[in-house]
């Protein structure tokens, strides 16, 4: 997603210019300042330069400031420029939480780090909300977000229950249940067999004490 990020800002390395220069017209010299800031972490070759904690936070200020023109009034009403800068806010935001934070990086909060389907989340809103001229790096990135997803969870349903003992030790059981079953069977079967013993012979002496009775 970074090298993806990275490759889009040098292509439409233009058009970058031509938003900074739109944004300046209306007198947004902080928005034009905080843009170049993360672009050119993005465009860095340093992976980490974005995840430092000025930069991180120029991103999302981005974020903020374009999504609360988009809700001023009607959408249909809001400037291109805003539009734009939304769409190119959302594919810096979806790189930062897709990309592991370093080490050395004290992390910003102590919530875990956002999963696969919240930069899923940020790019679709790009594409919805967003302007035209970044919408093609928003649909690629969305694309080989997907690819992603759909690997994770292959990987997931490959993985072995943990709930569930392994075969071997389940067959084992069973075959111990079954040789202890035997054995009762067995056991039961020899004491009725000692039972029907002992009955033939306390009957013959019962015969054989009439006989000498009767004798």
């Amino acid at each position: 997603m970074q090298e993806l990020l990275r490759t889009a800002l040098m292509q439409q390395e233009r058009d970058v210019e031509r938003l900074k220069a739109g944004l300046a017209m209306q007198n947004n010299a902080l928005v034009v300042q905080t843009l170049e800031q993360s672009t050119s972490a993005a465009k860095s070759a340093d992976a980490a330069s974005l995840h430092i904690p000025a930069n991180k936070q120029a991103v999302e200020m981005l974020v903020h400031l374009s999504w609360e023109q988009l809700h001023l009034g009607h959408w249909k009403d809001v400037l291109m420029e805003w539009r734009d800068l939304y769409a190119l806010a959302s594919l810096l935001s979806a790189s930062l939480l897709l990309q592991p934070e370093p080490m050395y990086c004290a992390p910003s909060s102590a919530q875990p780090n956002p999963s696969l389907q919240e930069a899923m989340r940020v790019l679709d809103l790009g594409i919805m909300m967003g302007g035209p001229t970044f919408k093609q790096a928003l649909h690629k990135a969305t694309s080989d977000l997907g690819e992603m997803l759909a690997r994770q969870q292959t990987q997931e349903q490959q993985q072995p229950d943990e709930g569930q003992p392994p075969e071997k030790k389940t067959r084992t059981g069973s075959q111990g249940s079954i040789v202890q079953g035997a054995a009762d069977l067995e056991n039961t079967a020899g004491q009725e067999a000692a039972s029907m013993e002992d009955e033939e012979e306390a009957s013959i002496g019962m015969q054989h004490c009439g006989g000498v009775s009767n004798w």
